[in-house]
């Protein structure tokens, strides 16, 4: 061991200051016990297995780095980072981004050698292959939070649309009455779309819903955990929990629709006939098509009854701060972002809820 630590020790002065010195797993486990206060920083580890140790003096408070670092192994940082307080689909979809888009376009390039002009020529690369300005401004963000990282100093672009976002599809007063009456006596479906349709919830929120989160006295649902497929659940951090409100009509509802109930294993309002959790992929597909089609009115999905229980919200003059609550938004202003054109007229909305 110690012929080991003098030739590390011998490699490692070959380095400047704050230089990023690749390790090897022996390397790494030395440092950590034999040179921990003495020559670096701090350890970073890739997906892909790399070591990175930041060199330093002693007692002298240094700035991660951005020199010598590989773009990729800062992107894959980033997501691990991540995992720990983000969904893990918002993990996946960080993957993609950086499989599918960044790295085909970086390709191996170091963090030092990217300049704001590639970044524009990427963002015109996203843009000219007919992507949402959505999509392309979720890929750009996770791009610019990966490397300011470690180069707070990297000055980023501003992206502009190429074309007007296309307004949102709202179903009528009369479109959400024949998808309620089509569902009436789908005894799985109606309790799921009813809820959907009175409180704005997400598919993957209510289907995840159990009986220790229906507060009747307060008509307030209590939303800490999300389905993301049939047997996945994602459980909200404490600082993500909200409670959302139950009209009147709702609350009176799952009441009785309590004493027909039948138990399952996870206490779970929506189960199946099987006592599990619903398939979140057939609810949104095949079974709310069925009820559409039976309803007789264009395709409809789970996201337009959110938008449209939205500007119901709005057209009855509720604040942005309570739509935002009942949506889920991170901010008021993501949910005035979305709906600012239903936000300069107040039109009556006489559907009861």
């Amino acid at each position: 061991m110690r012929e080991k630590l003098l030739k590390l020790t011998k490699r490692l002065k070959e380095f400047t200051l704050c230089d990023m010195v690749l390790l090897t797993e022996i390397e790494e486990k030395i440092v950590k016990h034999y040179l921990d206060e003495f020559i670096f920083y701090g350890i970073i580890r890739t997906k892909t297995g790399n070591r990175y140790v930041f060199l330093k003096e002693p007692d002298l408070p240094i700035e991660i780095p951005s020199v010598g670092i590989k773009l990729s192994d800062a992107l894959n940082i980033y997501i691990q980072k991540c995992l720990k307080s983000r969904k893990p689909s918002t993990s996946r979809g960080h993957r993609i981004y950086t499989d599918k888009h960044i790295l085909p376009f970086f390709k191996d390039k170091s963090i030092s050698d990217i300049s704001p002009m590639d970044i524009v020529e990427f963002i015109k690369h996203i843009q000219s292959q007919g992507y949402t300005h959505r999509t392309v401004e979720n890929i750009f963000f996770f791009l610019k939070r990966a490397i300011l990282e470690f180069d707070d100093k990297f000055k980023f672009p501003e992206i502009h649309r190429l074309k007007d976002t296309p307004s949102l599809k709202i179903l009528s007063e009369e479109e959400i009455k024949k998808i309620l009456k089509a569902v009436k006596f789908n005894k799985a479906m109606y309790p799921i779309v009813l809820t959907a349709v009175a409180t704005g919830l997400s598919v993957g929120e209510l289907l995840a819903i159990n009986w220790d989160d229906v507060d009747f006295e307060h008509r307030k649902l209590r939303i800490s955990k999300n389905l993301l497929s049939k047997s996945t659940i994602w459980r909200k951090p404490p600082f993500k929990i909200r409670y959302v409100d139950m009209p009147e009509m709702l609350a009176k509802f799952l009441k009785s629709y309590q004493k027909n109930w039948r138990p399952n294993r996870y206490n779970a309002v929506f189960a199946n006939g099987a006592g599990n959790f619903h398939n979140t992929h057939n609810i949104r597909g095949r079974d709310l098509e069925k009820i559409i089609e039976h309803a007789r009115i264009e395709k409809t999905t789970f996201k337009i009854l959110q938008d449209s229980y939205a500007v119901m919200m709005i057209q009855k003059n509720q604040p942005l701060t309570f739509i935002q609550n009942q949506l889920g938004h991170k901010s008021v202003q993501h949910t005035a972002d979305r709906y600012k054109e239903f936000l300069k007229t107040a039109v009556d909305f006489d559907f009861e809820l």
